[in-house]
């Protein structure tokens, strides 16, 4: 009960409101949408717009200054503010009409603009969320690319041809790297080059060998390591 006599506290404030100097007007409206503030949009604002039909160009100036103060809330009423608009063109309205006649198109087009941005900033919403996922559908591709890739660099030697051979050889190669004969080391480093050993089997077989008692037989092994590429 409370809450129902001051929404009608609100729309006397509002019907007076027209009737005192512009910045009292202001501030009186201000108060009025403020005893209004409790209620929905969808009670306030249908009264607003009946209103528009009260036959009192004061009430009627309160109603269109609450309609466009409610923003998108009131957007529904645009067509009601245009028809008001055509209903009240007479060449014998008073000034007091005529401004209101202008208020109510002001205030359809301010919530008509409202309206247009409101739908192009869902559309540019719309618009990058759409680009997001489809980077980071492409993102996903991506990797699930580089992943197979990554597969099939793994599993591809095993399928080549005299991969089993080539893997026996780099063994029997690295135990001749240990050989006491330094020449017969170094030709095993060499081998493993010209074999194109992988690079994951041959490395660490070279890199032992950078501790050899020979220096010779450690700048054949450092030769190797820079020559040898992974695969």
């Amino acid at each position: 009960m409370k809450a129902f006599k001051n929404f009608v506290a609100a729309i006397k404030v509002l019907r007076q409101a027209a009737t005192l100097p512009d910045g009292e007007r202001a501030q009186a409206a201000a108060a009025a949408r403020a005893g209004l503030q409790e209620w929905s949009a969808e009670v306030m604002v249908p009264r607003m717009i009946g209103e528009l039909d009260s036959g009192s160009v004061d009430v009627e100036r309160a109603a269109i200054s609450a309609l466009r103060a409610a923003g998108l809330d009131a957007i529904e009423a645009v067509p009601m503010l245009m028809a008001y608009f055509e209903r009240t063109a007479n060449r014998k309205n008073s000034d007091v009409q005529n401004y209101a006649r202008k208020e109510a198109a002001y205030a359809a087009e301010e919530l008509m603009r409202k309206a247009r941005q409101l739908v192009e900033e869902q559309e540019r919403a719309a618009k990058q969320a759409l680009q997001e996922r489809e980077q980071e559908e492409q993102r996903e591709e991506q990797r699930e690319q580089a992943a197979a890739a990554r597969q099939q660099r793994e599993l591809a030697p095993s399928q080549e041809p005299g991969w089993e051979a080539l893997m026996r050889t780099v063994e029997l190669l690295g135990d001749s790297t240990e050989d006491p004969s330094p020449d017969v080391r170094i030709a095993s480093i060499n081998a493993l080059v010209n074999l194109n050993a992988p690079y994951e089997k041959a490395a660490p077989i070279l890199r032992a060998r950078l501790d050899d008692d020979e220096a010779r037989v450690r700048v054949a092994a450092a030769n190797a390591l820079g020559r040898l590429r992974p695969r």
